[in-house]
């Protein structure tokens, strides 16, 4: 668990969408802050996989570890169930194809709830994001939330999954980085 970072975020309906053009700029800016962590001795990175914040984050670690091939830096996606993508687009950004290409750069996957797909009901399915979540944060010493600029500067996430995620974090008293964004012309900036 030491110098150990994870990440919880926003799904693309809240970012900027489905298009990747729309996330260069932001992406720069994470692997730029990243490079302070990995300064600082942090070298094992864990994303959760969907959709949004979760998958940009584990892109920035990849281009981080590219650009730093003499560190061991390791990519580690927890995914909550199998078939995660299921109902995910086939090709475009955070498509089906997107996911098969991380997974395969990943450096180790580690599904949570192996009885948990798809076609489960949706009750379940919802504790299995949360129990990915909690997993994820007991894994790490420090928590990236990537959110909205508003939600930084007001110290309050809206409801849902990235909600649950840092009050879990302040729950254990693990150092929580709100790492925010905004949307300018369609695009997620820094």
């Amino acid at each position: 668990m030491e110098k150990t970072i994870c990440f919880t975020g926003h799904r693309p309906n809240k970012m900027a969408g489905y298009k990747h053009e729309n996330y260069c700029s932001f992406l720069n800016s994470l692997e730029e802050h990243l490079q302070k962590y990995l300064d600082a001795g942090f070298t094992k990175f864990i994303t959760g996989g969907a959709q949004g914040a979760d998958q940009l984050a584990f892109w920035a670690v990849h281009r981080l570890k590219l650009h730093n091939p003499s560190i061991p830096i390791q990519n580690i996606a927890y995914i909550p169930f199998n078939g995660l993508d299921s109902r995910w687009s086939e090709t475009g950004a955070f498509s089906k194809d997107d996911y098969r290409k991380m997974l395969k750069c990943a450096d180790e996957i580690v599904i949570c709830c192996p009885d948990i797909s798809p076609n489960s009901n949706f009750s379940d399915i919802c504790k299995a994001l949360y129990k990915r979540n909690v997993m994820m944060i007991d894994a790490s010493s420090q928590v990236i939330a990537i959110c909205k600029e508003i939600e930084v500067q007001q110290n309050k996430i809206e409801k849902g999954g990235t909600e649950h995620a840092v009050n879990y974090t302040l729950s254990k008293q693990k150092p929580l980085d709100m790492f925010g964004y905004k949307v300018i012309n369609g695009h997620l900036v820094h």
